[in-house]
């Protein structure tokens, strides 16, 4: 060859790139990431059952027309960029097999009929790329009619679970959602389907945790807090989302310290939440459910944090001794979470057990503070702890 340089670019021109070298060179691909993409989409038949058996050999099928169709599509109409493509297209490489044409359309539905913005469209599809994978006509459209018109959520609350919580286009309105309507109405005994309503609009996945799940909760608050049937209903119509912490490692050792006589010292090991929490605002971000028609799963919300890696930096195994706890009667304990359910959500270790050990300190007894002691910000509750200067004020 005469001109090495000139034929170079040629071959390396986005016109007659291979469709890998296409693949790699717009979205950056390191080989680490070229081959997981591989592998992910020319793998198994339960793989190919989940995706309409366009899973496999998908790269091998791919056309530079359809690559650049499907850039062109997620740069230009949704507006990811460079970083955002690169992660979705790693973590779901199936898309890559899906028509620009459909996606467009679920696109229009989301952008036009439920008037998402374009932010709140990106945030969808980082969220949940799968969501767009999704039928149209048979899994997406129904699902939203069902929030809307089977369980009354409003506009607002609708539109923001869509795009907050996408794994709502996971489950199947019949297999899953209307079951789970029926129990809750029947297990709480709620008068008015507007009180589901409720509980979705204030915490959505309570449609598809596992009834099992949940149940185990409600029997676990019922028998510890001496609740009756109408306390019961009030907490859960007030607070839903004491329904996805965990119950043995949230719930239960938080009711055991609450209850614990604060004179006592034990020695425990213990895995220990370190969730950096400001107030309690349990907006959490759930983690991407597997795809699943037949059967309901049942993921608990085991800390705060909104990571699979700040999960595991926030969780430690640690032996020491430990002071007593809060030195709550049954009565007091369910009349501090009646008043405010959140108490249950607050972090126990950096939080609850820490702000008690303070008043233990100066003599002040948790049951003689007010009900709202732990929503306080740490400023707002160290001045309140300065101006007390006996076991009875309740300032």
């Amino acid at each position: 060859t005469r001109h090495p340089g000139l034929m170079s670019h040629v071959l390396l021109s986005d016109g007659i790139r291979s469709t890998e070298a296409l693949l790699r060179f717009n979205l950056n691909l390191t080989p680490s990431q070229f081959n997981k993409i591989n592998k992910a989409t020319t793998t198994s038949s339960s793989s190919r059952k989940i995706y309409n058996n366009k899973s496999n050999a998908i790269l091998t099928r791919l056309n530079r027309s359809t690559l650049r169709s499907f850039l062109h599509f997620f740069t230009k109409t949704i507006k990811l960029d460079a970083v955002q493509l690169q992660r979705m297209v790693v973590s779901r490489p199936q898309l890559l097999a899906y028509s620009v044409s459909n996606l467009s359309s679920t696109y229009a539905y989301f952008a036009q009929e439920l008037q998402l913005s374009q932010a709140e469209i990106v945030k969808l599809v980082m969220a949940s790329p799968a969501s767009l994978m999704y039928g149209l006509d048979s899994r997406i459209k129904p699902n939203v009619e069902f929030l809307r018109i089977e369980v009354g959520v409003g506009s607002k609350h609708w539109r923001k679970i869509v795009y907050a919580y996408p794994q709502v286009f996971s489950y199947s309105v019949d297999t899953v959602y209307r079951p789970k309507v029926e129990y809750f109405l029947e297990t709480l005994q709620l008068e008015r389907k507007s009180d589901v309503s409720t509980i979705v609009s204030k915490y959505p996945p309570t449609l598809w945790l596992s009834t099992r799940n949940i149940q185990s909760k409600l029997d676990f608050l019922s028998c510890e807090l001496n609740l009756s049937m109408a306390d019961l209903r009030f907490m859960i119509l007030s607070y839903p989302q004491v329904l996805g912490l965990s119950l043995e490692d949230n719930l239960r050792p938080k009711i055991d310290y609450l209850l614990a006589d604060p004179t006592t010292t034990t020695t425990t090991t213990a895995l220990v939440e370190e969730e950096n929490i400001k107030e309690v605002d349990l907006v959490l971000e759930e983690k991407q459910q597997q795809i699943s028609d037949s059967q309901e799963e049942g993921n608990e919300i085991i800390t705060l944090t909104t990571t699979e890696e700040e999960a595991a930096a926030a969780m430690t195994t640690t032996t020491e001794r430990v002071g007593g706890g809060a030195g709550l009667t049954r009565d007091e304990l369910k009349e501090f979470v009646l008043y405010q359910p959140a108490l249950l959500a607050y972090s126990l270790e950096k939080r609850i057990r820490p702000r008690i050990g303070k008043m233990t300190e100066n003599g002040i007894r948790f049951s003689y503070s007010p009900p709202h002691l732990m929503s306080m910000t740490d400023v707002k509750f160290n001045e309140w702890l300065t101006k007390q200067t006996s076991t009875w004020s309740i300032e």
